[in-house]
């Protein structure tokens, strides 16, 4: 499953964008930034459900599950949640603390491809053969014991957004910043 969050993540990924898919040079920046943005916010709301799941199985009062829900979900994202929404963003118990188990390790295995083989790992069939190898690994453990850790990283997951935000590509921490009280050179 991770390995599958590793390949879904190269839709933002630039050199993906423009190798494989062909993308125009002047519209990948934007792209690769709107991606990185949605990635960050997707991050985000699985850590608000986490703490929200914390707090759903220690009462039975629907009201309060669903203020619970709309408070920690909207002010951990930046975005209002509506309270009917804790019926449906919920699915099995603890199910957000295994996607983000998901995500941090796909984040790892994209670290560690990108430094053995390049950031073009996914051109790279030696990579991918490396990556099919993990994705047929019995269970995380053994992924991270590959990478010589012994528990999972959150940092590979928020460098590779950072980068995507403020490194060479992204239109954003550049020697100007224009915000809306007017444009600053940095």
């Amino acid at each position: 499953m991770a390995v599958s969050e590793l390949y879904r993540s190269l839709v933002g990924d630039p050199s993906w964008l423009g190798g494989a898919l062909h993308v125009a040079p002047d519209e990948i920046a934007s792209f690769a930034d709107f991606v990185a943005f949605i990635r960050l916010w997707r991050l985000r709301r699985l850590v608000a459900h986490v703490h929200y799941e914390m707090r759903l199985y220690r009462t039975d009062e629907e009201a309060l599950q669903r203020a619970y829900f709309s408070g920690i979900v909207g002010h951990t994202t930046g975005v209002a949640a509506p309270e009917a929404a804790y019926l449906v963003d919920i699915g099995a118990p603890f199910s957000s603390v295994a996607e983000l188990g998901r995500i941090m390790l796909a984040g790892a295995i994209g670290e560690r491809l990108s430094s053995r083989f390049g950031s073009e790992w996914w051109a790279n069939e030696e990579a991918r053969a490396h990556a099919a190898t993990l994705a047929s690994m019995s269970n995380v453990d053994d992924v991270v014991g590959q990478f010589g850790y012994s528990v999972l990283d959150w940092r590979p997951v928020l460098r590779q957004i950072r980068t995507r935000l403020i490194g060479e590509m992204s239109g954003y921490g550049g020697p100007n910043i224009t915000t809306r009280a007017g444009t600053r050179k940095v």
